[in-house]
Protein backbone atom coordinates (compact mmCIF):
# COMPACT_ATOMS: atom_id res chain seq x y z
CA UNK A 1 0.00 0.00 0.00
CA UNK A 2 0.98 3.50 -0.50
CA UNK A 3 0.20 6.46 1.37
CA UNK A 4 0.22 10.25 0.62
CA UNK A 5 -1.48 13.07 1.96
CA UNK A 6 -2.75 16.51 0.91
CA UNK A 7 -4.02 19.34 3.25
CA UNK A 8 -6.40 21.98 1.52
CA UNK A 9 -7.35 24.48 4.04
CA UNK A 10 -8.69 22.45 7.35
CA UNK A 11 -9.11 19.13 4.86
CA UNK A 12 -6.37 16.23 4.93
CA UNK A 13 -6.99 13.77 2.31
CA UNK A 14 -5.25 10.18 2.68
CA UNK A 15 -4.92 8.79 -0.49
CA UNK A 16 -4.97 5.07 0.13
CA UNK A 17 -3.39 3.34 -3.18
CA UNK A 18 -3.33 -0.73 -3.09
CA UNK A 19 -3.93 -3.26 -1.01
CA UNK A 20 -5.31 -2.01 2.36
CA UNK A 21 -5.04 -4.99 5.04
CA UNK A 22 -3.42 -5.98 8.29
CA UNK A 23 -0.22 -5.51 7.48
CA UNK A 24 -0.69 -1.87 6.27
CA UNK A 25 -2.61 -1.12 9.49
CA UNK A 26 0.05 0.68 11.19
CA UNK A 27 1.13 2.25 7.98
CA UNK A 28 -1.97 4.25 7.69
CA UNK A 29 -1.98 5.21 11.55
CA UNK A 30 1.03 6.31 11.02
CA UNK A 31 -0.15 8.63 8.34
CA UNK A 32 -3.05 9.39 10.26
CA UNK A 33 -2.23 10.55 13.43
CA UNK A 34 -0.58 13.80 12.44
CA UNK A 35 -3.75 14.79 10.61
CA UNK A 36 -5.37 14.35 13.98
CA UNK A 37 -2.52 16.23 16.02
CA UNK A 38 -2.64 19.12 13.50
CA UNK A 39 -5.27 21.43 14.45
CA UNK A 40 -5.84 23.07 11.28
CA UNK A 41 -7.51 19.65 10.14
CA UNK A 42 -11.12 19.48 11.10
CA UNK A 43 -11.86 16.88 7.97
CA UNK A 44 -10.48 14.09 7.16
CA UNK A 45 -10.91 12.11 3.92
CA UNK A 46 -10.02 8.76 3.40
CA UNK A 47 -9.53 8.34 -0.32
CA UNK A 48 -10.26 4.98 -1.23
CA UNK A 49 -10.70 5.29 -5.44
CA UNK A 50 -7.05 3.63 -6.12
CA UNK A 51 -7.72 0.76 -3.06
CA UNK A 52 -7.62 -2.55 -4.64
CA UNK A 53 -8.46 -4.47 -1.90
CA UNK A 54 -9.64 -3.70 2.39
CA UNK A 55 -9.76 -6.54 4.60
CA UNK A 56 -11.47 -6.54 8.15
CA UNK A 57 -8.45 -4.95 9.55
CA UNK A 58 -8.35 -2.11 7.59
CA UNK A 59 -12.35 -1.75 8.32
CA UNK A 60 -10.92 -1.84 12.15
CA UNK A 61 -8.76 1.31 11.67
CA UNK A 62 -11.84 3.17 9.91
CA UNK A 63 -13.66 2.36 12.69
CA UNK A 64 -11.41 3.63 15.41
CA UNK A 65 -10.40 6.61 13.64
CA UNK A 66 -13.79 7.60 13.15
CA UNK A 67 -14.21 6.88 17.40
CA UNK A 68 -10.54 8.91 17.52
CA UNK A 69 -12.16 11.99 15.18
CA UNK A 70 -15.24 12.09 17.13
CA UNK A 71 -13.83 12.68 20.51
CA UNK A 72 -11.49 15.52 18.74
CA UNK A 73 -14.64 16.98 17.57
CA UNK A 74 -13.47 16.13 13.91
CA UNK A 75 -14.60 14.37 11.14
CA UNK A 76 -13.65 11.59 8.61
CA UNK A 77 -15.51 10.91 5.64
CA UNK A 78 -14.57 8.03 2.88
CA UNK A 79 -13.88 9.69 -0.64
CA UNK A 80 -14.46 7.78 -3.77
CA UNK A 81 -15.32 4.33 -2.87
CA UNK A 82 -15.63 2.28 -5.66
CA UNK A 83 -16.36 -1.81 -6.66
CA UNK A 84 -15.37 -4.25 -4.40
CA UNK A 85 -13.87 -1.97 -1.88
CA UNK A 86 -17.74 0.10 -1.83
CA UNK A 87 -19.19 -3.71 -1.78
CA UNK A 88 -17.21 -4.60 1.39
CA UNK A 89 -17.96 -1.13 2.96
CA UNK A 90 -21.65 -1.95 2.32
CA UNK A 91 -21.22 -5.62 3.78
CA UNK A 92 -19.94 -4.32 6.97
CA UNK A 93 -22.19 -1.50 7.12
CA UNK A 94 -19.90 1.17 7.12
CA UNK A 95 -22.16 3.13 4.79
CA UNK A 96 -24.62 4.16 7.67
CA UNK A 97 -21.60 4.92 10.01
CA UNK A 98 -19.14 7.31 7.20
CA UNK A 99 -19.98 9.71 5.12
CA UNK A 100 -19.41 8.35 1.29
CA UNK A 101 -18.44 11.15 -1.06
CA UNK A 102 -18.18 10.90 -4.47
Amino acid sequence: MKLTTQIDGNQATLFVDGLFQLDSVSEFRAAFDPLMANPAVQVIAVDLDRTRYIDSSALGVLLTSREATRKASKTIVLARVRGEVLNVVRVAHLDRLFELRS
